[in-house]
């Protein structure tokens, strides 16, 4: 397959198996398909969100290697991320139009959405398409975020960065800790979802970029075993517990993934079917949630096509919103001015 400048395949991959990791554990959870190990494996699948915050950062560091024009780059993550953002959030207005909020709670929370805020507003979590919505207003934060980080990070020798990450374990494991120890406190939305609590996962992707940029390589079996090692775990405890409670030991195993398939570019992750899925998994996340909500509505299935039909479903829609709305919308706003000449953002 042949990839866009700056592309590298088997990121993309990784982005499709971290998308079906969370796909799995949205369907999971309200019908469940499967005992055992893989239950365990789908009821853990929160924590994937871990990757993409991590893979975020990696990715921009790659892309940004030579400093990020800051015009530049604010227009190309939105032609990224924001089309069809909207078109989500229009295509949720149904169930936000017949919640039993207020005019004025209504009209708020189309403001904060629209202007990318939510995540800020833990309250927000579980109103309007909230399944994706959070994830993404989290993102726009980094975003905003990462020149700033960047320049930090950036004039790091080696070892530096590496004390940088086991810091960003530390802390991702200590935001975790209060939800146990101050049970009484925010509660979960607030742990999982404010962007300041995500932003040790994305500093850890930013540093393990830049010692990707200084060439560090790790060999394949490494993060192998670390993800062993983790899906262990998982089955071990059930899949149960805070999902960025698991960050601590997602960051290091995801961060020696993204160093290895960086100079690995032939393998699984590579092949064409699942980098096809990989460019179109923004869409299958963002409009998973609207045949997951909606199918059960329209149409009484056995839980064996519940899994098929929703499936199936997310495929067609997100396929058809990436070809259609997501690829057109980003050539024509990237096109709409000239960009500065530059590395890819």
């Amino acid at each position: 397959m042949t990839a866009p400048e700056g592309e590298i395949l088997a990121l993309t991959g990784l982005r499709a198996v971290a998308a079906v990791w969370v796909f799995g554990f949205h369907l999971h959870i309200r019908a469940p398909i499967v005992d055992g190990p893989l239950a365990a494996i789908f009821q853990a699948g929160a924590a994937g969100m871990t990757v993409f915050f991590v893979l975020s950062g990696f990715v921009l560091t790659l892309a940004c290697r030579d400093g990020p024009d800051l015009h530049r780059f604010a227009r190309a993550r939105m032609a990224r991320i924001y089309p069809l953002y909207a078109l989500a959030a229009v295509m949720a207005l149904p169930w936000l139009l017949s919640s039993a909020q207020s005019p004025l709670a209504i009209g708020t929370t189309v403001l904060i959405s629209g202007l990318m805020l939510q995540a800020w507003f833990p309250n927000l979590f579980n109103i309007w398409n909230h399944a994706s919505s959070w994830s993404l207003s989290v993102e726009a934060a980094l975003y905003a975020a990462f020149p700033a980080v960047r320049h930090v990070l950036h004039p790091l020798p080696e070892q530096t960065l590496i004390w940088v990450i086991l810091m960003t374990m530390i802390l991702s494991g200590m935001i975790a800790g209060t939800y146990y120890i101050f049970p009484n406190g925010p509660g979960f939305a607030f742990q999982y979802a404010t962007p300041i609590f995500r932003l040790p996962e994305f500093m850890a992707g930013v540093a393990f970029g830049h010692l990707a940029l200084r060439g560090v390589q790790v060999p394949g079996w490494l993060p192998m075993l670390g993800v062993l090692a983790f899906a262990t775990l998982m089955i071990g405890v059930e899949g149960q517990g805070l999902p960025t409670m698991w960050a601590p030991l997602l960051i290091p195993v995801v961060g020696m993934a993204v160093l290895h398939l960086t100079h690995a570019p032939n393998g699984l992750l590579s092949a064409r079917p699942v980098v096809w899925f990989g460019r179109i998994s923004y869409a299958f996340y963002l409009f998973q949630f609207h045949v997951i909500l909606g199918l059960p509505r329209l149409v009484d299935l056995s839980v064996p096509s519940y899994w098929l039909v929703t499936i199936v479903l997310t495929l067609i829609i997100a396929t058809a919103a990436h070809y259609l709305v997501e690829r057109p919308a980003r050539l024509w706003l990237l096109r709409t001015r000239p960009l500065p000449r530059g590395r890819p953002a």
